[in-house]
């Protein structure tokens, strides 16, 4: 088992669970004992809530989250190794991870617990929105000597992708900002297949950064059009309504689309989704596909465009039709299996609008807001959604 203390760990453990509440409604699991590492043993959600505790008691100068010896970039290595770095996109997620908390605690009737994780967030936000904004983008982190990367003023890796994905994921953008750090991915990051994960590119070794700074310039982290990210740009854009530029961002990062450059997107097979593409400062295949079959983005790219594009998302009550489309689409439809029974949605943009108020009929029958009750076992529906 791998030991290093990575930083985000913790975090994927919240959005699994919640994830798999608002899809079962097994919340008896929640009561589950299971054993910790070093043998003691807690409930399920007694674990949660230490995970959470851990990142909340583990922050820097800053008042953001110790990165340690990394986060989900993995090749952060050198940031933290003497304990003080922090990490601006572990906080973020770690505001999402409050936000999702605080909503089981609503459901579940625990409203000590809502309020205290929603002040956690709210004095993490302000934290991130005054320490980590740079004027046109969020920093990446803060070293142990309390340096900033993914600085305007850095001479390598300016910006970070990760941070301006998650800066919208987690709400922490307002309008203007969510504004600017777009223009600045559009303008510093983007290449014909998608966005790339950092740039410029490092070109000579920095042990203050880590192993990202070792890596030939245009692979794995330093400097590729990485999957994940892209999706999770998608995520952030769909969140903020705009349906259009999401689609844009997809239809050059997925394989098989060729509405970009078809000279690149021939060179990949059309049918499976790679890691990342190498980037343009790779020295000979810049935006060749790079570890193809082994990327966990793939289950990203279909929750989000199910769940947030299409809009059929699970929540603990029911079933949320709450499309953002591209607006070229006056009519799409998508089947969903939910707690046992089966829906055929068909949605409606005769506007087309990316987003909008939503009305829907369950069976013939209007109903009230854009959540569908929860089901009868094994039963069938057929759902109209419009968007106005």
């Amino acid at each position: 088992m791998d030991e290093k203390p990575y930083s985000d760990s913790a975090l994927w453990l919240v959005f699994t669970l919640v994830a798999y509440l608002k899809e079962t409604g097994d919340f008896a699991l929640l009561d589950e004992v299971v054993p910790f590492y070093d043998g003691e043993t807690a409930s399920v959600l007694g674990h949660i809530e230490r995970a959470l505790d851990f990142l909340e008691g583990s922050k820097g100068a800053h008042d953001l989250c110790l990165i340690k010896f990394g986060d989900w970039n993995d090749s952060l290595t050198g940031v933290g190794k003497e304990g003080r770095g922090e990490s601006v996109w572990l906080s973020q997620a770690y505001c999402e991870a409050l936000r999702e908390m605080a909503g089981l605690m609503r459901h579940l009737g625990r409203p000590d617990k809502e309020s205290e994780y929603e002040s956690r967030r709210g004095h993490l936000l302000e934290a991130i929105n005054t320490q980590a904004w740079d004027g046109d983008w969020y920093l990446r982190c803060f070293d142990d000597g309390g340096k900033p990367l993914g600085a305007s003023k850095n001479e390598f890796a300016r910006i970070f992708m990760e941070t301006q994905s998650w800066g919208l994921i987690s709400g922490a953008a307002d309008a203007d900002r969510a504004k600017r750090l777009i223009a600045a991915c559009d303008k510093i990051l983007a290449s014909p297949v998608g966005y790339l994960l950092l740039a410029p590119s490092f070109n000579r070794e920095d042990p203050s950064i880590g192993r990202i700074s070792t890596l030939e310039p245009g692979i794995c982290e330093n400097g590729t059009v990485y999957s994940h990210l892209n999706i999770w740009m998608i995520l952030g854009l769909l969140r903020y309504g705009m349906g259009d530029k999401a689609y844009e961002v997809f239809q050059k990062i997925a394989p098989g689309y060729t509405d970009g450059d078809k000279a690149l997107k021939d060179r990949c097979p059309p049918y499976m989704y790679a890691n990342c593409y190498f980037g343009p400062a790779h020295r000979n295949n810049s935006f060749q596909m790079e570890f193809t079959w082994i990327t966990g983005s793939v289950a990203w790219f279909n929750t989000v465009l199910s769940q947030e594009m299409l809009g059929v998302r699970p929540d603990f009550d029911g079933l949320v039709i709450q499309p953002c489309l591209p607006s070229a689409w006056e009519y799409c439809e998508v089947d969903r299996t939910f707690r046992g029974a089966t829906y055929h949605i068909q949605i409606h943009n005769p506007a087309r609008l990316n987003s909008g108020n939503v009305s829907l009929a369950l069976d013939g029958n209007p109903i009230e807001g854009n959540k569908l009750p929860l089901p009868k076992p094994e039963a069938r529906h057929e759902v109209v959604a419009k968007i106005s």
